[in-house]
């Protein structure tokens, strides 16, 4: 299996511990743009190859491979064009 380098990217808000309901992979297409949503639960996105462009809370991020993004909960995030 390939090691990741991961860079930091983005702090979650408190040192609160993790504890993962779900995971999955994403692999998307030239062309897809992730819908607005607000989740009651955080999302920690690994990217392992391109960059993955979104909005959270009206900030706009760009992550590229070997970084992470914390999206938070409660927090309207959606995709964003470059």
């Amino acid at each position: 299996m390939e090691e990741l380098n991961l860079k930091y990217y983005y702090a979650p808000l408190s040192n609160a511990p993790f504890e993962c309901q779900s995971s999955g992979i994403l692999s998307s297409p030239d062309g897809f743009l992730h819908g607005k949503r607000r989740l009651e639960s955080s999302v920690l996105i690994l990217v392992r190859e391109g960059t993955l462009h979104m909005i959270q809370d009206g900030k706009r991020l760009s992550v590229g491979a070997g970084e992470y993004l914390f999206l938070y909960a409660g927090l309207e995030h959606e995709g964003a064009v470059p």
